[in-house]
């Protein structure tokens, strides 16, 4: 059973770590431009600030970066495997 969850995982990102990589700076990305979400859940008024305090910078913009740096490194990433399995003629 366990082999089948990472077999997968592994079919997901391509067999790619950099995908992998890629979708985990996604997802942070992603959960950085909601922060304000984030701390409505956690329920600290002040999470935003501590968040702010520890990255040194906006986290919205941090986010927005992660997301769109993330987007790109899939597609070029993506272009490189679907190039590599084309037969050559």
């Amino acid at each position: 059973m366990p082999h089948a969850l990472w077999d997968k995982l592994k079919a997901f990102c391509f067999r790619s770590l950099t995908i992998a990589w890629s979708y985990a700076l996604g997802l942070t990305g992603a959960a950085m431009t909601r922060i304000d979400d984030l701390a409505a859940l956690v329920g600290d008024a002040a999470f935003t600030s501590q968040v702010q305090a520890v990255i040194g910078a906006d986290p919205k913009v941090i986010g927005k970066y992660l997301s769109l740096a993330a987007l790109v490194t899939i597609a070029s990433r993506l272009r490189g495997v679907i190039a590599g399995k084309k037969v050559a003629p």
